[in-house]
């Protein structure tokens, strides 16, 4: 059985009301005393399964509970924020501005995608995965924003330490060409000055030791590059430390060679 008209604002639904359109029994919570605007109920507003509604409901009110039913259409609600009542949207679009925590299921087994232009996910505003620019993940920690930062091509900046057991850089041989020794050795090795310094505003401006990346890059350029800055700050100078490695292994080996070679003349002599 249909009901078909309309239903202002100040109507009231009574429960003897909807079981005798209906020829269903309902629940005494469903909807009495609600306030429902006039394009609430039409011909098929409601249909014979008892606990189910189609079509379109818009409220500017607020909406009884519903128990054990399914909801479906598209619900516009201006002044409610939340669905607060247990129960299922089936089918349609929620418009609202949120949903309750307690009323997303745990598990949610059938989303398999949600996109965004200004998608935030996380525990709170002070602690969020921010997707909101494009081509680059921002990670907010502690209030303070881009501690991390994940951009495209690969690149992952932190703006302080990575703490690890362990690094693993690829370096198989079926991943490059053009193979060489390298041109770098002892006397590069002589030309680079190791300092001592104090960060101006990084890591809490402690003691530190390193190289300049200006002078390192006069003598071996490869080992800088330039990389953007956190927070809006500007570009700056990197080095790869990790590839000073294979230069002081050839330096080292130069020196043994000075070193073997002097032991020989040293033999000479001491044998006259």
């Amino acid at each position: 059985m249909q009901v078909t008209g309309s239903i202002d604002a100040s109507s009231t639904i009574s429960v003897k009301q909807v079981e005798v359109a209906t020829g269903k029994a309902v629940s005494s919570s469903f909807a009495q005393k609600s306030a429902v605007s006039s394009s609430f109920v039409t011909s098929s507003a409601f249909t014979g399964n008892m606990g189910d509604i189609s079509g379109s409901a818009v409220s500017t009110g607020s909406f009884g509970r519903l128990e054990g039913s399914t909801l479906q259409g598209t619900i516009v609600t201006p002044s409610q924020t939340n669905i607060t009542s247990v129960g299922t949207i089936g089918t349609g679009t929620w418009n609202g501005t949120a949903i309750a925590t307690g009323y997303i299921a745990a598990a949610l087994t059938s989303q398999t995608s949600m996109y965004n232009a200004a998608l935030k996910i996380g525990r709170d505003t002070h602690n969020q995965f921010d997707f909101a620019t494009d081509n680059v993940i921002n990670v907010s920690v502690n209030a303070v924003d881009q501690e991390f930062q994940f951009a495209a091509g690969g690149t992952f900046h932190a703006d302080a330490d990575i703490v690890a057991y362990s690094s693993t850089v690829a370096s198989d041989e079926k991943l490059k060409i053009n193979i060489e020794n390298t041109q770098y050795g002892l006397s590069d090795v002589l030309k680079l000055r190791g300092v001592d310094f104090n960060w101006k505003e990084k890591l809490d401006g402690r003691r530190d030791v390193g190289f300049i990346a200006q002078e390192v890059q006069k003598v071996i350029p490869e080992l800088v590059r330039e990389v953007d800055g956190l927070k809006g700050e500007d570009s700056h100078l990197a080095i790869d430390y990790g590839k000073v490695v294979p230069i002081l292994v050839e330096a080292v080996k130069e020196q043994q060679g000075q070193i073997d070679s002097l032991k020989k003349e040293v033999k000479i002599l001491k044998d006259k």
